[in-house]
């Protein structure tokens, strides 16, 4: 395991990156601005601007992290907007940031909410459960939970019709606006007597699927410091990473004991759809001995498989996403939100849902 580079100084000690890779960044700012005005992948826009060994030992393994996506067909304009503004503007990445300049943001949060709206890593001391828990505690008194929506009907008055089952009976309401906050493929089930085309649209997003086996050790049983690594696949390992969750919040942990969360599947791994819980569970300890050492076995394990887990940003995202809220703002009693439109993380979700309410007309 080998260190990412925490700044530009880094990258003149890494082992992640050569000499070469070097020459080749600081070359980005003379080379010439080639862009189309059409959308294209990530691996095409990093090597174009770069070269692919900065695809494959820096880049993809944030676009793993993040989306366990394929770089070949996630869009630039999605997962990189900033940096296609900066080549489109500037002619060059480095030059931009350069010569750009820091703008204070005018958002009108909360501290607390700004703080959310860093690439942050925040949980709670009970885990991520925390946050539910605090919204059913605030809402509960209007929420009806494990309700089971039997149908929708869109009305000609801007009114819907909704039919669900609660509670072993069926109850139907009248709403003036429908807030969708399931995913796009769930969403699309819904949207179809209102419109096929956003139907067909929210349908053709597709989704990674991603399996994670959590292991708790007794003891210690790695010498590791930091957040945890992730695997570039030239590397040819089936785990795409692993988080050392004592070390980012270390009450997740007692102290001298160990917790690890290691991640499967993507859209670069098909194969592994169809795993079993025990495939999952021996591939998870053949690949921590191979990149950490650990040949003990873990004390606790839990598995999780998510067939259809993180949405995929790939080409014409972008435009697919302008699209379909052209549609919904012809239909002014149905709103979208969800980690399909502006990111996949909770901090995105937690900032849109904020920005979303400030902007809601009803």
């Amino acid at each position: 395991l080998h260190p990412l580079p925490k700044g530009p100084l880094d990258l003149f000690t890494s082992k992640v990156i050569s000499w070469q890779d070097i020459k080749t960044l600081l070359g980005e700012y003379f080379r010439r601005n080639n862009a189309s005005s059409e959308d294209e992948s990530v691996a095409d826009f990093i090597t174009r601007r770069f070269s692919k060994d900065i695809l494959d030992n820096i880049v993809e393994l944030l676009i793993t992290g993040i989306y366990a996506g394929d770089p070949k067909r996630l869009s630039v304009r999605s997962i990189f907007p900033k940096l296609r503004d900066l080549e489109d503007q500037y002619g060059s990445i480095i030059k931009g940031f350069l010569k750009s300049k820091k703008q204070k943001s005018t958002e009108s949060f909360d501290p607390e909410v700004m703080a959310i709206n860093k690439r942050k890593l925040v949980s709670f001391k009970g885990g991520m459960g925390v946050l539910v828990d605090a919204l059913y505690n605030d809402c509960h008194s209007f929420m009806e939970c494990n309700a089971e929506v039997q149908s929708i009907r869109f009305q000609d008055n801007n009114r819907a019709s909704i039919s669900y089952e609660y509670d072993g009976s069926v109850k139907t309401i009248e709403a003036d606006h429908i807030i969708f906050t399931t995913p796009a493929y769930v969403t699309s089930n819904w949207l179809k007597s209102l419109s096929s085309e956003l139907s067909d649209l929210l349908n053709g997003i597709e989704y990674a699927h991603i399996h994670v086996a959590c292991l708790a050790y007794h003891k210690k049983v790695h010498g590791y410091r930091g957040f945890g690594f992730l695997s570039p696949r030239k590397e040819k390992l089936n785990i795409l990473g692993c988080i050392w969750n004592e070390m980012i919040f270390p009450p997740f942990a007692p102290s001298g004991s160990v917790n690890l969360t290691a991640m499967y599947g993507g859209a670069c791994h098909p194969e592994m759809k169809g795993w079993t819980e025990d495939q999952l569970i021996s591939q998870t300890l053949e690949d921590l001995e191979t990149t950490m050492g650990i040949s003990d076995p873990p004390d606790i394990v839990k598995t999780f498989f998510y067939d259809k887990g993180i949405p995929q940003y790939n080409i014409g995202h972008f435009d697919r996403i302008n699209r379909i809220m052209e549609i919904v703002k012809k239909n002014p009693h149905v709103s979208l939100l969800g980690n399909y439109i502006n990111g996949v993380g909770i901090n995105d979700c937690v900032r849109n849902s904020y920005q979303f309410i400030e902007d809601l007309e009803i």
